[in-house]
């Protein structure tokens, strides 16, 4: 942790306000959940289909084990495809509603990627990018950054800022 003291001027006193803020929060914050399988690392054929998927389990009894977001990025360029956890209905906070997958990807990619995982009513521990076909230019480094749902819940727009993240190369012959 940082701290900054900041003065503040307010009807002609000065105030002092500490400030406390966060380097890096993977490494104050124990994840809740660990990547148990990354497959699609290694060798693939050009104009072949190609699945790049993480699955995570969690850690702790009685807490959520899904991902709120899973995000895919080729290192070479930057293209991506990102994945939110996300649920439409009145009970969404009970954890009843329809829970589905919001794709976004680069332009890169979005004419050949889709979402490959488990079915978002059931559980939300898989999250793959399949690829239609493979390309010489996927040839590189691809990282997979997961976020935490909340302990509580996924019915939030956000996660809990809690990522893990790994990497894995891929060569297309």
């Amino acid at each position: 942790w940082t701290s900054v003291i900041n003065m503040i001027r307010l009807n002609g006193a000065i105030l002092s306000v500490l400030v406390l803020n966060s380097v890096q929060a993977s490494t104050l914050v124990q994840p809740r959940f660990v990547f148990t399988e990354i497959v699609g690392g290694g060798e693939h054929t050009l104009g072949n289909p190609m699945l790049l998927q993480a699955t995570v389990r969690k850690d702790h009894l009685g807490e959520n084990s899904d991902w709120k977001f899973c995000k895919w990025t080729r290192q070479t360029d930057g293209a991506f495809c990102q994945y939110s956890y996300r649920c439409e209905g009145l009970y969404c906070k009970t954890g009843v509603g329809n829970f589905y997958i919001h794709s976004i990807c680069s332009p890169e990619l979005k004419d050949r990627a889709s979402f490959s995982g488990e079915d978002p009513n059931v559980h939300n521990r898989v999250c793959g990018v399949w690829l239609s076909e493979a390309h010489r230019e996927d040839t590189a480094r691809w990282t997979v950054e997961v976020e935490e749902c909340r302990a509580i819940g996924c019915w939030w727009d956000d996660g809990n800022d809690i990522v893990i993240s790994s990497t894995l190369t891929v060569t297309v012959l």
